[in-house]
């Protein structure tokens, strides 16, 4: 969140004459509309949010979950005794245990996003000047098993996805988490030559924007999926770990989920 300060922030009052209707101005507009309800006992974690404030709570959510990093004498820790052992406290969040040797540098994030975006820009040059080639080839309709084998048998090339509708884009974003869940895919190919990882760049690259809170939920567990999945390769396995860090490096950076960058 951002806070409006100094002239900014008095630049939302309006110019009115009547002192009464200016003390009914709220002294910040912006307080007003990111105000989010407190999470009842009722709150699903696992439910897609379907609502602007559904997805903040979500958001705050994960974020109440990470354990903090404390500090400890280690002579305070009593001393062991018969029946007694010791665990660590659990997160239901997913952390990075991943080598520093594999996470990426700020640079190189940098140099990724500023890439991504021009792809997104030459995409929306070609949808407006409304000139595809004739005779496209074929792609699915909305059959999650058509699809996985199609993307699983096919590159993500221009000619199929500039077909793709927005309510197929962002169902192929569900068909990839469901997928590396299922295991019906990986995201973590020895040679960084994933099929998952290039599709799932490219439907990233032709979504239009602003997003749905559901897709954005979406996107935080692919997200997910590759920190986690980065977390199980080598501090030797470097082209592993290239795809996952440029799909969490543009959800995070372009798709403004920045707090996932706290796990790096």
């Amino acid at each position: 969140m951002f806070r409006r300060k100094g002239k900014e922030r008095n630049a939302l009052k309006m110019p009115v004459k009547g002192q009464d209707f200016v003390e009914k101005i709220p002294e910040s507009l912006q307080q007003v509309a990111l105000a989010v309800p407190p999470i009842g006992a009722n709150f699903d974690p696992d439910t897609p949010p379907e609502t602007g404030e559904q997805y903040l709570q979500q958001v705050i959510y994960e974020r109440t979950q990470r354990v903090p990093e404390v500090v400890y004498n280690h002579h305070d820790r009593p001393p062991d005794r018969v029946g007694v052992s010791w665990e660590a406290v659990g997160n239901t969040s997913i952390t990075s245990t991943a080598p520093e040797d594999l996470l990426p540098t700020k640079e190189w994030c940098e140099i990724q996003c500023e890439t991504f975006r021009e792809l997104q820009a030459r995409i929306s040059s070609i949808r407006i000047s409304k000139k595809l080639p004739v005779n496209l080839p074929s792609i699915p309709g909305y059959c999650p098993s058509e699809w996985l084998d199609f993307c699983s048998h096919q590159a993500p090339h221009l000619k199929y996805m500039i077909q793709i509708s927005q309510a197929q884009l962002e169902e192929l974003l569900h068909n990839f988490v469901e997928w590396s869940q299922e295991e019906k895919a990986n995201l973590c190919e020895s040679s960084g030559d994933s099929w998952l990882a290039q599709w799932i760049y490219a439907t990233l690259a032709c979504l239009h924007q602003p997003l749905e809170p559901s897709i954005h939920f979406c996107l935080r567990q692919i997200a997910r999926i590759c920190i986690a999945a980065r977390n199980s390769i080598t501090s030797e396995s470097i082209l592993q770990a290239t795809p996952l860090n440029l799909i969490i490096c543009i959800i995070a950076k372009v798709f403004g989920q920045v707090d996932l960058m706290e796990l790096w």
